[in-house]
């Protein structure tokens, strides 16, 4: 492509913008409107109604600017922006519109009530990842149209997935590739710029242990316990019932977790209350991803630290909670407990993150998410941990483990990417890795291209999740630029 067409093109694309802004915000309200929450699977709906019904919305505004569109097996729809020499695509982009969940606690708008203030688009998905949908669904109409202005036509075709069943695992697009051709170029706009080549891999293991409902009489005793719900989210809320609780016990335990936690990770609050003749205990942390648990603060683990300081070991309760203390030390995201501390140059430092827990009857269960690097793949990690928790009297019942994810920042298609980052933005492009995984992990060279930029945090999975519209609008043009560059004109 000479400089010329190049010129033309990035005119007539920022142009076709200044003229889409408001549609683009109102087919995002649409969407942010709809809670596509995956949920029990329903006759045609295999993620619930609200996925299938957004996914839906989404292809209708696909159609609406002149996009025949198909969705596969009722959970991805796709369209194409076809080429002249009508072969496979050559260029994927992978987006979806299905999100955590959230609640109206703690955020200044409903959640799913687009609101924009200050130049932000508040809701959820703002980012992850119906903005970054509405961007792609808008760069595949401007880059149709500019080439059909600039009388010409592509060499070969651009195809759009709009998932709705990222949030649980991919499994989606992990059907479709394991059925169909995929791209040969593919990125996701589901994380951060410049581009991110290495996702950490990440291993998930639940545990459980029994806890008999037994304690001597007048003794402190630990009646019901809650942590976090989502296995990917840092939880910033926990819940524990004591019987027999001294008022002035609880105080001094939390005093001494105040003076243990005299940075950030002591910005937990603690709360006291009477349940009938019980007392409630309250920890409010702050909500992080898991994939980078060290911004958040974990109220889980606050928790726990200060109920095994007013348990003891002197009933099975008690004695699991201070194992549940030392195994996953509040403020520690290292994984150094079970001996599988690591980092590399190439992927950073393994995470690990206590974040889900629940004591139902004599039962307690919970969850732990890591985020392993490139150094550990060898490694069995599940066994380091399953070992240790077997130590302290869990149970294992079930692990799931994928591996690093690394493509080579000399591609040529990552270079591309950088140059289109490089020219909209006027700063450096470079290549970063991610703790979380998305879209691309299991395909070969794909990488993830936005839509955060360096620096930014969008409060993802948290409260308040905002785009900003100017960052919106810029990452609807540079996939609308890659969209040119990948697939050529004449």
């Amino acid at each position: 492509m000479d400089a010329e067409l190049k010129r033309d093109i990035r005119w007539k694309i920022a142009d076709w913008f200044d003229g889409h802004r408001g549609a683009m915000l109102r087919d995002l309200e649409a969407l942010i409107n709809m809670r596509s929450v995956a949920r029990q699977a329903e006759n045609g709906a295999p993620y619930g109604r609200v996925c299938r019904d957004t996914l839906e919305k989404a292809r209708g505004i696909l159609e609406t600017h002149g996009f025949k569109s198909e969705v596969y097996k009722d959970c991805l729809a796709i369209a194409d922006l076809a080429g002249k020499d009508g072969g496979e695509p050559e260029l994927g982009i992978l987006a979806h519109t299905d999100v955590v969940d959230a609640t109206d606690d703690g955020w200044l708008s409903p959640p799913y009530e687009m609101e924009i203030r200050g130049g932000n688009i508040y809701g959820r998905g703002a980012t992850d990842n119906k903005g970054p949908a509405v961007a792609s669904i808008y760069a595949l109409a401007c880059a149709k149209d500019v080439a059909k202005a600039l009388g010409i036509e592509f060499k070969k075709t651009a195809r759009l997935f709009l998932g709705s069943a990222e949030e649980i695992g991919c499994l989606d697009v992990r059907a479709y590739a394991a059925e169909n051709p995929m791209p040969k170029y593919t990125f996701s706009p589901d994380s951060n710029y410049p581009v991110v080549n290495v996702e950490k891999g990440r291993f998930e293991l639940d545990f459980s242990a029994q806890l008999p409902d037994t304690a001597a009489d007048g003794a402190v005793f630990l009646a019901e316990l809650s942590g976090g719900k989502t296995t990917n989210i840092v939880p910033n809320f926990a819940r524990a019932v004591l019987k027999n609780a001294d008022a002035s016990a609880i105080d001094a335990a939390i005093a001494k977790f105040k003076a243990a936690f005299s940075d950030e990770q002591g910005a937990c609050v603690f709360a006291v209350s009477s349940v009938g003749a019980d007392t409630e205990l309250t920890a409010t942390g702050v909500a992080a991803h898991a994939s980078n648990p060290q911004l958040g603060v974990n109220a889980q683990t606050a928790l726990v630290w200060v109920l095994a300081r007013l348990l003891g070991g002197g009933t099975a309760r008690g004695r699991a909670i201070t194992a549940l203390a030392e195994l996953f030390p509040h403020g520690d995201f290292t994984g150094g407990t079970f001996g599988i501390a690591a980092a590399d140059e190439v992927s950073g430092k393994l995470t690990l993150s206590f974040n889900c827990t629940e004591l139902s009857g004599d039962t307690l269960t919970a969850n732990l998410d890591s985020r392993t690097v490139k150094l550990s793949d060898d490694r069995d990690l599940v066994a380091a941990v399953t070992e240790k928790l077997n130590a302290r009297g869990f149970t294992v019942t079930n692990a799931t483990r994928t591996g690093c994810h690394v493509v080579d920042e000399s591609s040529p298609f990552v270079q591309t990417l950088l140059s289109v980052y490089e020219a909209y933005t006027g700063h450096t492009g470079y290549c970063r890795a991610l703790g979380g995984t998305t879209y691309v992990h299991d395909l070969p060279g794909g990488v993830a291209f936005g839509c955060e930029m360096p620096g930014d945090d969008h409060q993802i999975h948290g409260i308040n999740e905002f785009m900003p519209i100017a960052n919106l609008i810029t990452s609807a043009k540079m996939f609308t630029q890659v969209i040119f560059e990948i697939c050529g004109v004449e």
